[in-house]
């Protein structure tokens, strides 16, 4: 039986939910394959028929599966699965596929360390000797220099994570097919900025270029957090789509700026 935990504050549908994109996106279920019955779901997890439908009729919405009336229920196609909301945050890697461009990553600094800014520690809640794995890196679209990254995660999660390649050049990739852990719930703020020397050589564009910082939290299901990154984006290559039903505005405080910039 699949665990799922009855104490937790997320619904069981939404366990179940996520379990389930967690196996897709670990390769375990293919895209194109059929999935289970629901009551074969149901045994499984160990729930009620009604449980399973409430999740999957989710997954239908996020077009992540679909059904055929009297055949099943089967995994959407790995094409449309790049443009649904399957995780929080989105894969670059993913999002640069979408839009029609060869992902790769040049990786500048990757290593363990417990040198991690105060604001950072907290939002990963982290413990007094927890160390995190640090990771920055230029990020291109058909070798053109698109975003450079920062990225913390809890070593504890991730252990040997700085001695090997990422999985096709993505931390989402290799969160979900080495570690099996699929982030899925996140915040994401985007302010303006303007490149530094170095980021300008590095992006390949004209000192106090304007960017786009995009930062982001984001967690697992069961609310662990898993990732705090930053994100600096050529404004030249990048167009927000915003959806007024989940548009939000609130103030940063200075005090509680993070600097990571060089």
């Amino acid at each position: 039986m699949t665990e799922i935990k009855a104490t937790s504050p997320m619904p069981l549908y939404l366990q179940i939910q996520r379990k389930i994109q967690q196996m897709i996106y670990a390769g375990k279920v293919r895209p194109g394959s059929r999935l289970p019955s629901e009551n074969n779901l149901a045994d499984q997890f160990g729930v009620a028929r009604m449980t399973i439908r409430q999740a999957l009729e989710h997954l239908a919405q996020e077009n992540i599966i679909y059904k055929k009336q009297g055949v099943g229920t089967f995994v959407t196609e790995e094409s449309e699965i790049l443009m649904s909301k399957l995780a929080f945050p989105p894969s670059l890697s993913m999002l640069l596929k979408t839009n029609g461009y060869t992902p790769s990553s040049d990786i500048l600094k990757k290593q363990v360390t417990d040198q991690i800014p105060g604001g950072i520690r907290d939002e990963l809640r982290l413990q007094p000797g927890d160390l995190v794995l640090y990771t920055k890196r230029l990020r291109l679209g058909n070798d053109i220099p698109m975003a450079i990254n920062h990225s913390w995660l809890p070593e504890k999660l991730v252990p040997g994570m700085a001695d090997e390649p990422f999985v096709d050049g993505s931390i989402i990739k290799t969160l979900i097919e080495r570690y099996q852990l699929l982030p899925s719930v996140g915040v994401e703020w985007v302010e303006s900025t303007l490149a530094t020397n170095r980021e300008a050589r590095l992006l390949q564009i004209p000192l106090q270029s304007p960017l786009l910082l995009m930062t982001s939290i984001s967690t697992l299901y069961d609310d662990t957090p898993i990732e705090y990154s930053k994100t600096l984006w050529r404004t030249d290559k990048l167009r927000l789509q915003i959806n007024s039903r989940d548009f939000s505005i609130t103030f940063r405080d200075e005090m509680d700026e993070v600097n990571v910039r060089d």
